[in-house]
């Protein structure tokens, strides 16, 4: 699930930025070890339609992902000012 806030051009592509990412972050190992966890919790949470721990499970992960952005070198973020209301 995502919401699409604007259509503009990334300034960091999305190939690029992983490739920083994995090259540089010191949270990507952190991220990449949680995915196999949080890939259970999804897959439980559809199965007893958990909404509550669905929504719960995929905003951790984005946000994680995200962290695994600000400590690339140099960091960068795909967020924008509308992203967190």
């Amino acid at each position: 699930v995502f919401v699409l806030i604007n259509d503009q051009k990334k300034e960091v592509s999305s190939r690029n930025g992983m490739r920083r990412t994995v090259e540089t972050s010191s949270f990507y190992q952190g991220w990449l070890d949680s995915v196999e966890g949080d890939l259970y919790q999804l897959k439980q949470a559809i199965k007893t339609k958990d909404f509550q721990l669905l929504g719960e499970t995929m905003e951790r992960n984005g946000l994680k992902m995200h962290g695994t952005t600000l400590a690339a070198q140099p960091p960068f973020t795909y967020w924008s000012p509308d992203s967190l209301k």
